[in-house]
């Protein structure tokens, strides 16, 4: 059996959906904001019309236990509703995605899930808090295309939502209680 080309877009595609109520589908319409978004509505498009077998996964903004740098500016608003998925997560999701035979032709979201859903000071202070590092966040004044997705399909098939943002805190607290920063 031939494996399905896995597409790994984004759910920038969705546009700035900070008005918007509820969970963002993926019936949502696709709003280019940028070249990236933009870049992959029309790869999207291409391999739905020309009758490849695949997999889209529209991939949330991703988390991963490792020490970075202090950005000069967060990519949302402070009472912007985020939704991030940790990486191994996103691994897991791709994987299933090309064992699954009913992923094939699919589109999914690709994101944390309920305990990932959280306003964007909220995801900030934990993640700052959990590594024992007090830091001054300065947020974007502008939403971007961060939100909260609809995950219930794509976690039914793909069963891939492995790690709560409690846990993911838990790993960095970890993390910095080994390299000696708290």
């Amino acid at each position: 059996k031939r494996a399905p080309l896995i597409f790994t877009s984004s759910t920038s595609v969705y546009g700035i959906t900070a008005k918007e109520e509820g969970l963002i589908g993926i019936d949502h319409p696709l709003i280019a904001t940028n070249n990236y978004s933009e870049s992959k509505i029309l790869c999207e498009d291409v391999i739905r019309r020309h009758g490849v077998d695949y997999t889209i996964l529209r991939v949330s903004g991703i988390s991963a236990v490792e020490v970075v740098e202090v950005p000069e500016e967060a990519s949302f608003r402070a009472d912007q509703r985020v939704e991030f998925v940790e990486r191994t997560d996103v691994a897991k999701a791709l994987v299933s995605s090309l064992e699954s035979d009913e992923a094939r032709g699919r589109i999914f979201n690709t994101a944390g899930g309920r305990t990932w859903r959280m306003r964007g000071r909220e995801y900030m202070e934990g993640i700052y808090g959990a590594m024992g590092v007090s830091v001054e966040v300065k947020y974007s004044k502008e939403y971007t295309w961060l939100d909260w997705y609809q995950t219930v399909h794509s976690q039914r098939i793909l069963k891939y939502q492995e790690t709560s943002f409690h846990a993911f805190l838990r790993k960095l607290r970890k993390m910095a209680e080994e390299l000696g920063i708290i």
